[in-house]
């Protein structure tokens, strides 16, 4: 039986991501999403989140037009954390439409240790889904480069005391090797890329 008049199609999420960690490092982080109802009108959208697989906390988001914003509340601290966040879209129509977003996950990493050679100051590392944020105390500058699994050099970038961004929007998902070098010492660490 044919059905006219009646909206049944839930609202198109056509993308989510992270534009902005107003703190550079841990929160709060800014979150875009594109949604669209062309015959209902979205009603409303929600952010959820979770920290490190703990059950998801939730928030209303703002529109202006067919774009919406919300926020992941900062940490409180300056540890290790894998963010997960997911957006759910509703629509005005009777019975209302509801569709959800795919789960992303980024991860924040703080690096805390002391280097042979550095000024005293935390080097803090933030490897969001598009950058690679970074803070260097006064009086350091240090070298970043990233590698991927078969050891090719990809990015490198040098950075003096201040707060820097290295772009990795372009990188392919899969796993990368992050190289920190502070005076004589390095660290090396890795890091999956998941491009949606």
């Amino acid at each position: 039986m044919a059905s006219f008049g009646v909206d049944i199609t839930p609202p198109g999420i056509e993308s989510v991501s992270v534009i902005g960690d107003t703190s550079w490092f841990f929160g709060p982080f800014e979150i875009q999403s594109t949604i669209r109802d062309m015959l209902s009108g979205v009603s409303s959208a929600w952010l959820f989140w979770a920290f490190d697989g703990t059950a998801f906390d939730s928030a209303s988001m703002a529109s202006s037009g067919e774009i919406w914003h919300g926020s992941i509340p900062e940490f409180g601290d300056s540890a290790n954390h894998t963010v997960s966040y997911f957006v759910k879209a509703v629509n005005g129509a009777e019975p209302e439409g509801i569709a959800f977003s795919d789960t992303l996950s980024f991860n924040v990493t703080s690096v805390t240790e002391t280097f042979d050679g550095a000024e005293q100051g935390d080097i803090r590392l933030s490897i969001t889904n598009d950058f690679l944020s970074i803070h260097v105390p006064d009086s350091q500058d240090i070298s970043i480069a990233i590698y991927d699994i078969t050891g090719r050099k990809i990015r490198a970038m040098t950075c003096e005391a201040g707060n820097h961004r290295l772009d990795l929007s372009s990188l392919k998902s899969g796993v990368y090797l992050l190289r920190l070098k502070v005076g004589g010492s390095v660290r090396t660490s890795k890091f999956v890329r998941v491009k949606r």
